[in-house]
Parts: structure tokens; sequence; C-alpha cells
């Protein structure tokens, strides 16, 4: 699809696909969470688990799920001790809200299956067997662009990096996790197209190409006028 001015355009061959509900109603405001459940997946099946995000109540269901970073239970548990809450090192002692407005903990269910080039046992990006290399989001940009480079190549993804810190010793393997959307650099609220509209747009371009095997015939169709990971 061709990308808005701004925007990577990603290439893929088997694009990832995150497929989830709107986000829960509910913040989870306590740190006492439901464990977080995983169905095993091997290469070309989807992986089914729970990912968390410590964020502002205020902003949960407001943007789009895309280039965000999200965590394991105990991983945002972690975020929150070393990176929230640790006010005598982090922060002016003057202010009054917690980093970046957090005051909730969103759950999100997610299916998720990356692109099968991604995943081939011949690529080295392969990581944790069934994900990609970990793409460090700040509002909603991947900031190191040799991530950018990834996306370009394979397109969307979702990303683990296996956590591990002095300061909050913890047994059990956690992760971090990102999940790859359109214009990964761009910021979020500056993103030109909203959720509704790309399904729309998704839609329309399914419809008129899935006669067209070739991804250059459909381009000069005149039907990839929006951006997207797919």
């Amino acid at each position: 699809q061709r990308a808005q001015e701004g925007c990577v355009q990603p290439t893929p061959q088997h694009p990832a696909r995150a497929m989830v509900p709107a986000w829960p109603s509910i913040a989870l405001a306590a740190w006492f969470l439901l464990a977080a459940t995983a169905t095993a997946a091997h290469h070309g099946e989807v992986l089914e688990l729970d990912l968390f995000r410590a964020m502002p109540q205020v902003g949960i269901g407001k943007w789009p799920l895309q280039n965000f970073n999200l965590a394991s239970e105990a991983g945002v548990i972690k975020y929150v001790h070393t990176e929230v809450i640790a006010e005598h090192i982090l922060g002016s002692p003057e202010r009054t809200t917690r980093k970046y407005g957090v005051d909730a903990i969103a759950r999100i269910r997610f299916k998720i299956r990356n692109p099968g080039s991604l995943l081939s046992p011949s690529n080295h990006l392969v990581t944790q067997v069934d994900f990609g290399p970990f793409v460090t989001y700040d509002s909603g940009v991947a900031t190191n662009p040799q991530t950018q480079e990834f996306i370009k190549d394979h397109g969307g993804y979702v990303g683990v990096q296996l956590q591990a810190d002095h300061r909050w010793p913890y047994d059990a393997p956690y992760f971090w996790f990102s999940v790859t959307g359109f214009c990964p650099n761009v910021r979020y609220d500056e993103v030109p197209m909203t959720r509704d509209t790309y399904v729309e747009a998704q839609g329309r371009r399914e419809r008129k190409c899935t006669a067209i095997a070739d991804e250059a015939k459909c381009r000069s169709a005149g039907v990839c006028d929006f951006i997207g990971g797919a």
C-alpha cells in the first residue's frame, strides 16, 4: 500500500495479525492482576495471550492499539516499580502526578501471528521462537532507525524482549512486547487515520484485490491508497 508522507512503507510477505477487541472498559488500578495466559503456538498458528500496559486511565481506548510497548504481567509490575513509583530517584520531588500520569493498568487479549519471513529459521531476527526483535516506541514512534528497516522488510510484527533488572529481582522470566501498526515513525496523535477508517479501507482493498494475485497490479488498480501494515 502506498504510504502517506512521513510514513514508513512496509512490504510484508505475510503481515502480522494482531487481532484485538476494543480496550477493556475496566482499568485495573490495583497491582493485583489476573495471570496472563498463553496458548503455545507453532509457526503459522495463532498465539493468544494477555498483555498489560501501565498508563493513564483516561487514555484507555482513546488511541488504536498500535505502535505501543506492552508487557507480561510480571513485566508491567517491574515497570511500575522501577520506572513509575521510584520517587526517590525519578522525576522532580515537587511533581504532583506520577510519570506519564500512570494511574491504571490495562489488560488486552491479543491473538498474534507474526510474518513467516520474520520467523524463518534462517532469519537472525526471530526472538523467543514466535516473535521478532523488540521495538522501542516513544509516543508511537519507533526510536531505533534499525527497527524501522525491519518493519519495512517484514511488515508490522509483534516483538519481544526478555527483561532483567537488579532493582527488581524476580526468578521467573518476564517480558516486554512491542506492537507495530501503520506509521511507526509518526507520533500516535499525528497519524492521519482512525482505526475505523483503516478497517474500512482494508476491507475495500481486500474486496477489490481478492482476484489480483500480483501486488504491482493491485497498486496499479488504484486501490492501495491507504497506509498500513498489510
